[in-house]
């Protein structure tokens, strides 16, 4: 475990590091994991899925995806490498990201039995809203819902009946790593209107989180903490430590 706790009187803001099982090969990404799921301020990782067509995503993880597909990982390589390299781990940790058109593909019964046999804290599902509902009951999985600024109580009143690990705040309404965020003020409203909702449940910001100056802000608005795709995804394909990144973002 290459990440060691931090010196007592640091304020520590809580990250989700987003991985991609594959990159940048499987032997480290693996490594990558069961790190993240040991550490104590990394509530949850977020794996992703392989997409034929990411398009909630931007140019760094679209050609991770890519470079995942020539290399012959697809939906089922990944979750047969997850249940059998951290079966023995907190698999609560890990909360899977995918897209709704590739679990259809592969088959929601298959995704079943493999979510069965994993047992994740959670999916973030991304496709047309009411079909994403629609599959609740059948993946018993907990779903993350994904909220933005434009997201209303009514968009959120089908959760109300569910606990769900953490709501998934996207803070851009572009795609990920790309695009300016909206407004403080608008970012605020909408965080009061889902903590209203959801009272005492994590709320994580992600897309665009790239760096102190970004996360800094979002912690003052009193987001649970952050979530961190395409910056670190982007560290670890081009061959940087991630170590020094991710312990910035915590010593908030």
């Amino acid at each position: 475990m290459f990440y060691a706790l931090l010196g007592k009187g640091v304020s520590i803001m809580q990250v989700i590091p987003f991985l991609l099982p594959g990159i940048p090969d499987e032997r480290t990404s693996l490594q990558f994991l069961l790190d993240f799921l040991s550490h104590p301020n990394f509530p949850f990782v977020e794996v992703g899925l392989p997409s034929r067509n990411p398009y909630l995503d931007g140019a760094v993880i679209r050609t991770a995806h890519r470079k995942l597909r020539e290399s012959g990982f697809g939906f089922g390589r990944v979750l047969r490498l997850l249940e059998e390299q951290v079966r023995d781990r907190d698999t609560r940790k890990i909360i899977l990201m995918g897209y709704l058109h590739d679990l259809e593909e592969f088959g929601v019964i298959e995704f079943q039995r493999h979510i069965d046999a994993l047992g994740p804290g959670g999916l973030i599902l991304v496709g047309p809203h009411e079909k994403v509902l629609a599959l609740r009951d059948r993946l018993a999985v907990p779903l993350v819902p994904l909220v933005t600024v434009r997201s209303t109580a009514k968009t959120l009143l089908p959760f109300l009946g569910e606990r769900p690990p953490f709501i998934y705040f996207r803070v851009s309404t572009k795609r990920t790593g790309e695009g300016d965020s909206p407004p403080l003020p608008l970012i605020r409203r909408a965080l009061n209107t889902v903590r209203e909702m959801f009272p005492g449940l994590p709320v994580f910001a992600g897309f665009g989180i790239g760096d102190r100056k970004k996360a800094s802000l979002l912690k003052d608005l009193s987001f649970s903490g952050v979530v961190v795709g395409s910056a670190l995804l982007e560290r670890i394909m081009a061959g940087h430590p991630v170590r020094d990144f991710l312990r910035e973002l915590e010593e908030l």
